[in-house]
């Protein structure tokens, strides 16, 4: 099995960074072992002593200011809760929160974002994310960034929703067209779900988290720049509704702003998820739908919450050339290509791990480049020992049955995640790529249940269209050329009339192009009619029910759409 070309990793030893950059490792330390003191319920009493030893590295502030001022604002408007900064990060103001845990501690996520590691000219660069986004506000013009302080308010990020009117919303004015931000066919914001935040960024400057971890700054740099947007659901009765207000959508379009060709480029997504008990996070991976998780070897609920698994699924991948293939781009199809699918998986057991340890993040852009291409941190493949074969996905058995290699418990901490990596790509000068991933939460139970709901929710996403899982955006009542309503959620509604003798109509919803049953049932089980049974496209339906030869009683109409199933009932009397 071809895992990929390994690139050779050195290490500088400590005596050779001089003082400022030994406080730097000094800090780094101590932000790993905070990351595990957040994972229980003491971290409160360890922060004067953090605090204090903050103070006594004190020419380490200078060191690793902000290089911007930090803006942040919320996307709220679904289960899921995130404050971001305007480079993706979630780090600085609050976590992930999932408002269907019980109890006060309601996080899921610690913080997210992208990698990015690749060659240029046959150097490796990289933009390598850990707790503190490597990215910097703003876009790129002439080949640099262009953010200024006095830019902070410009290039922040921005949030439109569609519970009030466009105009009422306090970024429809200042929205950034001009930057990127999306627009409908007439040129209007546009907003994805039910609330976007949208923001830009770039990869072409040397951050804090690239000094901290003493990365060559001649390659810590890429002439990308990044738009990004998340997106979610308002809750609602409704399942088919309510199951996407769990969800996060998220998506960005990267483009190469430089004069060189970035070739074999690697997109990461990196996350620490932290939920239940910090020890017990253990990553997976399931490649069939593209999933990487973590769940719980807790089978059952503490007195704080039930058990959990949280993941993320690539549902679009980035495009490369393919002549038989059709990618999915936004919501376009572009023939002659195809999306690629994660490539390699990457388990953290906790940050605090040292570089080349196969058990942390990636600290040095030759470890980068390898785990991207499915080896080990040093070089050579992963070995799976329940095989004995090489993989690219470490971790890719299945918890539920307890077959194939899943990760051993009580062995991570609070700096626990995984990376999905996907690549490689070319982009010459001027391309663009383009990528979506959804956050899913599952809780249940036990936690086999949690990880066959997450498993459920994953395939029901990997079934939609962009344009389906973008949503309508906004009501632009009285606007020209409207099209027709398409319904938001699957439904059966109530028949009418009810009772009836002997003839009944029994509308129903689709609100995308699925496979539909329509079937009525005795009190017995029985099946006595199929009404419906074909591929049916998006849109508002009403069958009719004859039950002339049937004798009076009660009877259900069992409407079944993928794996979804809705009933109503009603009443014969003659």
């Amino acid at each position: 099995m071809n895992v990929g070309k390994a690139w050779p990793v050195s290490h500088p030893k400590l005596g050779e960074f001089g003082d400022t950059s030994k406080r730097r490792i000094l800090l780094l330390a101590l932000c790993s072992r905070y990351s595990y003191i957040r994972g229980t319920a003491m971290k409160l009493r360890f922060l004067p002593i953090l605090l204090m030893l903050f103070l006594l590295i004190g020419p380490l502030s200078s060191q690793l200011r902000y290089d911007y001022t930090k803006r942040y604002d919320t996307l709220g408007v679904g289960a899921v809760r995130m404050v971001y900064d305007q480079t993706g990060s979630l780090y600085y103001r609050g976590t992930a929160q999932w408002n269907r845990v019980p109890g006060s501690d309601r996080t899921i996520v610690f913080d997210h974002g992208l990698y990015l590691v690749g060659t240029i000219g046959g150097e490796v660069h990289g933009k390598l994310n850990h707790w503190d986004s490597p990215y910097v506000p703003g876009p790129i013009v002439n080949g640099a960034p262009v953010y200024r302080g006095a830019d902070s308010l410009r290039f922040r990020p921005y949030v439109l929703t569609n519970r009030f009117p466009p105009a009422a919303n306090r970024d429809y004015a200042a929205w950034p067209a001009d930057l990127g931000a999306p627009v409908d066919s007439l040129g209007r914001p546009r907003v994805f779900g039910d609330e976007t935040v949208w923001m830009v960024y770039n990869a072409s400057a040397v951050s804090r988290i690239d000094r901290a971890l003493h990365l060559d700054t001649t390659k810590s740099v890429f002439p990308v720049e990044i738009r990004h947007s998340a997106y979610g659901f308002r809750n609602s009765p409704q399942y088919f509704l309510s199951f996407l207000s769990d969800v996060v959508l998220l998506e960005w379009e990267l483009i190469n702003k430089g004069t060189e060709v970035i070739d074999s480029l690697y997109i990461g997504f990196w996350t620490d998820i932290d939920f239940n008990n910090a020890d017990n996070n253990l990553p997976g991976v399931d490649t069939t739908l593209q999933l990487g998780y973590c769940w719980t070897a807790d089978s059952v609920y503490t007195d704080r919450v039930h058990p959990m698994a949280v993941g993320y699924t690539l549902l679009f991948g980035p495009q490369v050339p393919d002549g038989s293939g059709t990618a999915d781009v936004q919501e376009a199809e572009l023939p002659g290509m195809r999306n690629l699918p994660v490539t390699s998986f990457l388990a953290i057991d906790d940050d605090s791990y040292a570089d080349s340890s196969d058990r942390g993040p990636p600290k040095s852009l030759g470890t980068a480049w390898n785990v991207a291409g499915g080896l080990r941190q040093r070089g050579g493949p992963v070995i799976d020992p329940t095989t004995g074969l090489p993989t690219r996905f470490p971790y890719a058995g299945d918890p539920v049955t307890r077959t194939g290699w899943i990760h051993a418990p009580n062995t991570t901490s609070g700096g626990a995640g995984f990376i999905l990596f996907t690549g490689p790509v070319t982009m010459r000068p001027g391309d663009g790529q383009w990528l979506m991933v959804a956050l899913i939460p599952a809780l249940s139970v036990d936690n086999k249940a949690a990880v066959t709901q997450l498993r459920y929710k994953a395939r029901l996403l990997q079934e939609l269209s962009v344009r389906e899982l973008r949503g309508s955006g906004f009501d632009w009542t009285g606007a020209s050329q409207q099209p027709e309503p398409v319904p938001v959620y699957h439904d059966l509604r109530s028949c009418y009339p009810n009772p009836f003798n002997p003839v009944t109509r029994i509308p129903y919803d689709i609100a995308l192009e699925s496979d539909v049953r329509l079937e009525i049932y005795n009190t017995l089980g029985q099946k006595v009619r199929s009404l419906v049974d074909a591929r049916m496209p998006a849109g508002s339906y009403t069958a009719v029910f004859d039950a002339a030869g049937l004798p009076s009683g009660v009877y259900h109409a069992v409407l079944k759409v993928n794996y979804l199933v809705f009933h109503t009932r009603m009443v014969l009397l003659k």
